[in-house]
């Protein structure tokens, strides 16, 4: 019997872009950025991720360019964990903020993740509601094992 031993770096298959926005809200950042860029993400499984022996959960949604054949990816940087409290009739108490999946990129609200086989240009641009996107370069990455999905 053999054993097939995977190198991480032979897993990322993917570019990873940084996104500072002033929506902070998923669903309203990815319905701009559905009209502004005439794309079509749609919400999928949140990720969930084990941070400090907590189960964390980040929005995801993605879409598949038909033109380029392109499966982008926006996943929120900050996530929620939820949680049972004693007073099950406050809902804000439902939901605690997590850290960053990405503590080291913590100012980027969005992470907007790109498979493709070749470099090209991404579709989303800075604009009116994105102030900046980031190239990140993944073997630089902390953590990058989460964003393997």
């Amino acid at each position: 019997m053999k054993a097939l031993q995977l190198d991480q770096d032979d897993l990322i298959d993917f570019q990873l872009y940084g996104i500072i926005t002033a929506y902070n809200d998923p669903a309203q950042f990815v319905y701009h950025v559905n009209r502004f860029f005439e794309a079509r993400f749609e919400r999928c499984d949140d990720l969930d991720v084990v941070i400090d022996e907590h189960l964390a959960y980040y929005p995801v949604f993605e879409w598949e360019d038909p033109f380029g054949g392109v499966i982008y990816s926006i996943i929120k940087n900050s996530g929620y964990t939820t949680t049972k409290q004693k007073n099950d009739n406050l809902l804000f108490q439902m939901f605690d903020l997590t850290p960053a999946m990405l503590p080291q990129y913590k100012d980027y609200n969005f992470l907007l993740r790109v498979e493709n086989e070749d470099d090209t240009d991404i579709l989303i641009s800075e604009n009116q509601f994105i102030q900046k996107i980031t190239k990140l370069r993944t073997e630089k990455v902390k953590f990058i094992e989460r964003l393997i999905f």
